[in-house]
């Protein structure tokens, strides 16, 4: 596996040849890849979404506009075709995921049972048995998982997949508490329902490989990952604003900060960007620092080497998040205010709510 230089400079492309959207975004100094495998990930993966129930017949556009695959083609362009669809539908399944919980009534108890029905689905072996979409498209995805990584990944996935669960239900009660959070709040909550700490066990997953406990329970690998999570996460942020305000959303950052300094969107949408750059200049040094890690581990050999391709390997995950927001997806888009046979309302897997 070859990556360049995080500090390397001059023109970089995606797969097909063409300077990237994101291109210099934020200072970012490392490009976004794309797998050559990323249209026949499309196509097992709308198989499989329609087989599970999680996107219906009359959704089909969905996944199109979505671009999931995409997402994946970015962040894992090394990834071998069985790993690639897994994880493109892991990322749908997120997605519908967090549509489900952006639909949920203003009670929010709906998503509050999904959450809850989900945590205690992680408990249980694997299996394909489930009462409804969401939580049978899990389940298959676990079984999926377990016949392609080791029990120990699979496991430590889990255990990640539970901790954005409680993410999204803090958020969900915030809402429905009306008690928005603080901006240092927010902060540790957007790491964790940024799904960064997930992109990392499925970079290990697309790798075809597993970290030892010494890199992945570390402080400077947590460090490096955290680092990652408030690059991508603020991003999403920025692009999601419009979107988040039309639906009268405030789980955002630049709302945060908005509402704590009195200032506009736009002087919060600033400072955002603002801060995603320093982060940006700080990712080098934290991968640098969990690499120097893995040095002083003792590993040698392929041994080492395998680590520290997956640590480079985030590289790919953080650049291909950026590229796919701005480029690829048209999920942050404002949604439209009426529906029909061609736009039909609610959430790709269920029939729409009120």
């Amino acid at each position: 596996m070859t990556h360049r230089d995080p500090h390397a400079t001059g023109d970089v492309t995606d797969g097909g040849g063409q300077p990237p959207s994101h291109r210099h975004l934020y200072g970012l100094p490392f490009p976004s890849r794309t797998s050559p495998l990323a249209t026949t990930a499309a196509e097992a993966n709308g198989r499989w979404a329609s087989a599970v129930g999680l996107v219906r017949a009359d959704r089909a556009s969905w996944l199109a506009d979505c671009a999931p695959h995409l997402a994946a083609a970015r962040m894992y362009p090394d990834a071998q075709s069985p790993q690639l669809a897994l994880v493109t539908a892991y990322l749908t399944w997120l997605f519908v995921l967090d549509d489900r919980l952006d639909h949920d009534p203003a009670d929010g108890t709906a998503g509050s049972r999904s959450l809850t029905d989900l945590a205690a689905l992680l408990g249980d072996p694997p299996s394909t048995a489930a009462p409804e979409p969401l939580l049978g498209a899990l389940a298959d995805l676990r079984r999926r998982t377990r016949a392609l990584a080791p029990q120990t990944l699979s496991t430590r996935l889990d255990a990640h997949l539970r901790q954005t669960f409680d993410a999204f239900a803090t958020e969900a009660q915030h809402r429905r508490e009306g008690t928005p959070p603080t901006e240092s709040q927010y902060i540790d909550l957007r790491r964790r329902t940024s799904c960064a700490w997930i992109f990392a066990d499925l970079a290990e997953l697309a790798h075809d490989t597993e970290t030892l406990p010494l890199l992945h329970t570390s402080t400077e690998y947590h460090a490096q990952v955290a680092c990652a999570a408030d690059i991508a996460g603020w991003d999403n942020d920025l692009v999601s604003l419009a979107r988040e305000t039309a639906r009268d959303e405030n789980d955002n950052l630049v709302s945060v900060l908005a509402r704590r300094h009195g200032w506009t969107p736009e002087r919060a949408g600033e400072e955002v960007a603002r801060r995603i750059g320093q982060r940006v200049r700080e990712y080098p040094a934290a991968e640098r620092r969990t690499l120097a890690h893995i040095a002083a581990s003792g590993l040698r050999g392929p041994e080492r080497t395998r680590h520290e391709d997956v640590i480079v390997s985030f590289r790919d995950v953080l650049a291909g998040v950026l590229a796919w927001n701005h480029g690829d997806t048209l999920r942050f888009s404002v949604p439209r205010t009426t529906t029909g046979p061609d736009h039909p309302g609610g959430t790709p897997d269920a029939d729409p709510r009120p």
